[in-house]
């Protein structure tokens, strides 16, 4: 019996995955369900740090601004700071469990002290960085949107790995999660918002990486 196996990314960021796929009987299906564009931000001019919660973070806002010279740079995880140091950008903090971010927080919290710190965020972000720090410390900007993107999934489907909060709003506005399909959440943050949607989720990333998720696939 071949498994289907969605996950809610494009195939180019997957390649890991889809060799496990191809090699042990499973059908993977590469579907996001969101789209992005950019928001022109007033960046603020003066802060100690700076953090990435994502690559697409880091890629709008570095379309509209540079880090400045003295400015220290942190991210969620090892995936975002790999991405960051190939454009030449040296981080100083990356968090070991990106799969979550309030424990990133914490850690984050206690990297940076009393410094001020920038977060560049999505409009439908869950502000799990700046909700941790004092307010009067964290400054966010906006620098990009996501925005749904329907689309009807034909196959029956094993299992679905769903990689945010907004790729579960953009599935279910067309599909519907069968009883007997396994829910794999990218995080806490989708863990939670499965939740909240009734969903029950059968397994959670830690560190929200390829690696993990295969290894996981490999025992279910």
């Amino acid at each position: 019996m071949k498994f289907n196996v969605l996950i809610t990314k494009t195939g180019d960021e997957v390649s890991e995955l889809k060799k496990f796929c191809d090699e042990n009987n499973m059908q993977l299906i590469c579907n996001s369900f969101i789209d992005f564009e950019i928001v022109k931000a007033e960046i603020p001019k003066n802060y100690e740090w700076i953090f990435f919660g994502s690559k697409r973070a880091a890629y709008y806002f570095l379309l509209q601004a540079e880090i400045p010279k003295n400015c220290k740079v942190g991210c969620i995880g090892k995936k975002t700071k790999s991405h960051l140091e190939k454009m030449g950008i040296e981080v100083d903090f990356f968090g070991q469990e990106s799969g979550n971010p309030e424990a990133v927080a914490n850690e984050l919290k206690n990297q940076i002290k009393t410094n001020s710190l920038l977060v560049p965020i999505s409009n439908v972000s869950n502000h799990s960085i700046a909700s941790v720090l004092p307010k009067n410390q964290v400054s966010e900007v906006v620098v990009y949107n996501t925005k749904n993107k329907t689309k009807k999934v034909s196959e029956k489907l094993d299992f679905i790995i769903f990689t945010s909060p907004s790729n579960v709003n953009g599935f279910l506005f067309d599909n519907s999660i069968s009883d007997y399909c396994k829910i794999i959440a990218w995080g806490k943050t989708t863990e939670n918002h499965l939740i909240s949607k009734g969903f029950k989720v059968n397994y959670t990333l830690n560190t929200a990486s390829e690696n993990e998720l295969i290894e996981i696939l490999k025992v279910i």
